[in-house]
């Protein structure tokens, strides 16, 4: 990518603007790219898939793409600037894009929240009172677990006697067209009476043959720019309703899944759970140690930033718009939240740890293809950073962590 031109502002106490100049030749690309994506796969009347002339798609979709192009950019080039800049950076920067007709450079800033400068107390005498108490599990725990992977081993069976219920897998085939989205006719749906599942609501109570309109909603967002934003009555057929029905639990099922008996598939079970709350242990115990910090230190953020960081929290626009608690308690409440993420932050950053570019970017990447949704180079580096900073004070190194653990297990004086 071509230089971007930045410049940095320091606005307030713990707040930066930057200016960023994307140079016209990367914009250029980017949409001559994306034009060529939608002429690929964009579906008009009167034109082959493929052929469709990019003056038709600038009529119809050239601000959809324009601003989706602008938004790739500022993402892209925004993160690669903060690292750059070496911004320590906490919360999403809040971007205001110049009006841009897709010619010449695009410019944009950013507001900036960054990281206060604090002193902590002392850690090391802090911690070395703090005792991680010993992991357990009960019984109830380890059949609930034998009973999820039942749930996940169970086998479709045909229903013939009874219409769709909760839980029940639904097959459909349209009897039209096959819509955008489908690559083909046959579908499977999960009935669910869930009032978020949309689509699992419509197959309830429908059996074998039955016939009815399924809607499909379509994301402004989707792919395909004809259906995005539409909703469609598509006509379709039941070909077969199915029901999970899971094995038993004995020896069998145990070898299904690699497992001696049924004997070892518990004890291996227990020890997974055991490791679980193991690492819960380790976590509660660096939330103790920062509310001791908090408990002493004075965290300096602006009162901007709170207010900002509130309204974002409870989802509101205005503070005043805030329900079923006070706008101070509500500021109150974030400033302590902040705290905590700064101090844990601060604490990262004491001990040195600083995750790998590769590290971040495979979370990213992680992310987005398991959640559907990208998350900021930022947030990705906290997260890395506060599991390593678990491991290292609270962790299974051998260290004094580990033998603070040992000791608590062995004489039983532990936090329960």
């Amino acid at each position: 990518m071509a230089d971007v031109k930045s410049e940095i502002e320091k606005t307030g106490e713990n707040t930066v603007r930057l200016k960023i100049k994307v140079p016209a030749e990367v914009v250029a690309a980017a949409l001559d790219a994306e034009y060529r994506r939608y002429a690929r796969e964009v579906k008009m009347p009167g034109f082959r898939k493929g052929k469709v002339p990019r003056r038709v798609i600038e009529s119809r979709y050239g601000k959809t793409i324009l601003d989706d192009v602008a938004g790739d950019i500022v993402a892209e080039t925004l993160d690669k600037t903060i690292r750059d800049s070496d911004l320590d950076v906490i919360g999403t920067p809040a971007v205001k894009v110049e009006p841009y007709d897709g010619v010449g450079e695009l410019v944009y800033s950013a507001e900036v929240d960054v990281y206060p400068d604090f002193e902590l107390p002392d850690v090391e005498k802090m911690l070395s009172k703090i005792k991680i108490r010993k992991p357990k599990v009960n019984e109830k725990d380890v059949e609930e677990a034998l009973e999820s992977l039942r749930a996940a081993n169970a086998t479709l069976e045909p229903v013939t006697d009874r219409p769709a219920e909760d839980g029940d897998m639904v097959i459909l085939r349209f009897l039209g067209e096959t819509p955008p989205g489908f690559n083909k006719d046959v579908i499977r749906i999960w009935a669910n009476k869930s009032p978020e599942d949309f689509a699992g609501r419509q197959v309830l109570g429908h059996a074998a043959r039955d016939t009815f309109s399924l809607v499909i909603q379509y994301p402004e967002d989707f792919g395909d720019k004809t259906a995005a934003g539409t909703e469609r009555n598509e006509p379709v057929e039941v070909v077969e309703v199915k029901t999970p029905v899971p094995p038993d639990l004995d020896d069998d099922f145990a070898a299904d899944l690699d497992f001696d008996d049924l004997d070892t598939l518990r004890e291996d079970v227990r020890e997974r759970l055991l490791k679980r709350d193991a690492a819960n242990a380790r976590r509660e115990a660096l939330n103790e140690l920062v509310s001791k910090i908090a408990a002493r230190t004075e965290v300096p953020i602006s009162g901007t930033f709170v207010e900002k960081a509130t309204a974002d929290a409870y989802g509101v626009e205005s503070l005043d718009k805030i329900e079923g608690v006070s706008e101070t308690e509500a500021l109150n409440s974030t400033r302590e939240d902040l705290s905590r993420y700064i101090i844990t932050h601060r604490l990262a950053e004491e001990k040195g740890i600083k995750p790998t570019p590769e590290e971040i970017e495979s979370l990213r990447r992680n992310v987005l293809e398991t959640e559907g949704f990208r998350i900021s180079y930022s947030a990705a580096f906290n997260h890395i950073s506060k599991v390593k900073l678990t491991e290292l004070l609270f962790g299974e190194s051998g260290g004094p962590a580990e033998k603070r653990s040992e000791t608590v297990a062995a004489t039983g004086d532990r936090n329960e």
